[in-house]
């Protein structure tokens, strides 16, 4: 039986701009998130961000434990070390640069990922989390996807970092069947969380 890892840290942050898009977006009272768990470029965040930042941790964190019943393609083998994800909400600004630098796409995009894990040596040095990668989301892709999708802006947000994680973890998108099981995933995850996520949900991604 495969074990899982210890401890799962998603460390969440946002750009200016993604954050002036953000306080447009979200509703104006919410739950708090602990402080010491918010990475904010020394900005103030509203409660509202805040909570959507706790939902993405909680939504990671589930995740991956669901990735694991179903054997990732790259499996969480090593119980005694931290895994350790990044989640970054950006403008399409931001997102449309690093499209261009790394995937030759002068555009933006909803949602793009970037592994670090390497396969050959998934054992992190002791005392060293195991870094699986970064998730970086566009707010205001989201935003303009979100109604099309059945979702309101936080689902489509959680959506998105969800689909991000789950390439992180190996998982592919090339084929219909691929997104479907991709996307059969997420909305399990999410719906588990008490998010009204959509089975039919389509990606900027699967746009040829």
């Amino acid at each position: 039986m495969r074990q899982t890892c210890h401890e799962i840290v998603v460390l969440v942050g946002s750009s200016a701009g993604a954050n002036h898009v953000l306080q447009q977006l979200l509703p104006l009272t919410a739950k708090p998130a602990s402080a010491s768990e918010l990475q904010t470029n020394r900005e103030t965040l509203t409660e509202a961000q805040q909570t959507l930042w706790q939902a993405i941790r909680e939504a990671v964190r589930t995740l991956m434990e669901i990735a694991e019943q179903k054997s990732a393609p790259i499996p969480i083998i090593d119980p005694h070390h931290t895994l350790e994800i990044s989640v970054w909400l950006a403008t399409d600004e931001e997102v449309a640069a690093l499209n261009a630098q790394y995937r030759g796409t002068n555009q933006p995009t909803d949602v793009l990922s970037f592994p670090m894990l390497d396969e050959q040596f998934p054992h992190a040095l002791p005392g060293h989390p195991i870094l699986l990668g970064e998730v970086v989301i566009s707010v205001e892709t989201a935003a303009r996807q979100a109604a099309p999708n059945g979702h309101d802006p936080i689902t489509e947000i959680l959506m998105l970092c969800l689909h991000g994680t789950l390439h992180l973890l190996g998982y592919d998108d090339q084929t219909a069947a691929q997104q479907t099981e991709m996307n059969q995933i997420a909305v399990q995850t999410l719906r588990l969380l008490g998010y009204p996520a959509k089975e039919e949900w389509y990606s900027r991604h699967y746009e040829k």
